[in-house]
């Protein structure tokens, strides 16, 4: 199982050379196993993005993600009390901002390895992650 962060989740719609080929061969093999996870909290960054105009679209919001979503076998992950309070645990430690801590509980509660950038949350080693 692998849970994308938000910027990943961006990057493998709009610009997936940000991704190295390594991991961006692993996403594509756990898509093959429909093991992609998105937590449902990066639905609300993305359109937070869009509306802070950091990411810029030529749709509306709710087309974009549904298009986006469309892309690969996704399997969207709600928040329930194990990942809501893995997140406040979590959120001690790596000293992020709730969403972040949500993705990376989100990871830690399905045993899944989380594709993310984040220095902070790699640093942390609460959770398996892959990045280059």
């Amino acid at each position: 199982m692998i849970v994308l962060d938000t910027h990943v989740l961006i990057w493998d719609a709009l610009n997936p050379d940000k991704i190295h080929p390594r991991v961006y061969r692993s996403i594509e093999a756990a898509d093959d196993r429909n093991e992609l996870l998105i937590p449902d909290i990066s639905l609300w960054e993305i359109a937070m993005l869009i509306d802070k105009r950091r990411l810029e679209i030529d749709s509306d919001t709710n087309s974009f993600i549904s298009a986006l979503l469309m892309l690969r076998n996704y399997s969207i992950v709600s928040i329930d009390s194990e990942i809501a309070s893995k997140a406040v645990e979590l959120r001690q430690v790596i000293m992020t901002d709730p969403a972040d801590s949500l993705i990376a509980a989100t990871a830690f509660v399905r045993n899944a390895t989380l594709v993310t950038a984040d220095q902070r949350i790699i640093d942390s080693g609460t959770v398996k992650t892959i990045w280059i």
